[in-house]
């Protein structure tokens, strides 16, 4: 069969990265926010296991989509 061609690592983590990225956003659009965080985690470990600026680019543009937890006040 056909083989795809090599990728180099760091150019295979920013696409996979990417991809998290539109699963994410996608997620969100639908208002379907537990997928999101759960997507949103291992965007969040893959930034604190490879030190590579693409994936850090996306995990901070990710993260400021994200939906804000509201803090609950005990009344």
């Amino acid at each position: 069969m056909f083989d795809e061609p090599k990728m180099a690592p760091n150019q295979e983590l920013k696409m996979k990265a990417l991809e998290l990225e539109t699963l994410i956003v996608d997620s969100l659009a639908t208002d379907k926010n537990d997928d999101a965080k759960r997507q949103f985690k291992t965007l969040e470990k893959m930034h604190f296991k490879y030190d590579d600026s693409n994936v850090r680019d996306i995990y901070y543009r990710v993260l400021n989509a994200m939906p804000k937890q509201s803090k609950k006040s005990k009344t």
